[in-house]
């Protein structure tokens, strides 16, 4: 699996490489905006990012709004593209914050401190399929 790690935060983005290495190849970005270029690159590539996990509160482009071009533009392409598993994992515990974030479709939510237990289970909240350990 291939997996973009986003948060502005660099020991939480060690910690999630951490985790999430034992399942894929991770990339790691810093913003939203660089989410999305990310995103956008991989596909140009031909190779999308199967998982993508986001942070929400970042300076720039939140996660929400990463969120929701990441959905946009799947949205647009003919034919559909596989969709991208999103879990936000984020410190903001607010009801509407979930709320919003489900709304703009990730699949599943974290909140921080994460271990690698709650990490396996946001993935499998968000559809990813997962070896048996």
């Amino acid at each position: 699996m291939k997996i973009l790690i986003v948060d502005d935060e660099i020991a939480s983005r060690v910690k999630a490489k951490t985790i999430l290495s034992e399942f894929g190849e991770c990339d790691e970005v810093s913003g939203g905006k660089e989410a999305v270029d990310a995103f956008l690159n991989a596909h140009k590539k031909g190779e999308p990012y199967d998982i993508i996990t986001m942070d929400i509160d970042m300076p720039g482009m939140d996660g929400i709004e990463a969120l929701k071009r990441i959905r946009d533009w799947e949205a647009a392409q003919v034919p559909f593209p596989k969709e991208a598993k999103v879990v936000m994992m984020t410190v903001d515990d607010q009801p509407s914050t979930i709320f919003t974030s489900f709304g703009e479709l990730c699949g599943s939510y974290i909140v921080k401190p994460f271990n690698a237990e709650q990490v396996r289970q946001g993935l499998v909240r968000a559809g990813v399929q997962m070896a048996e350990k």
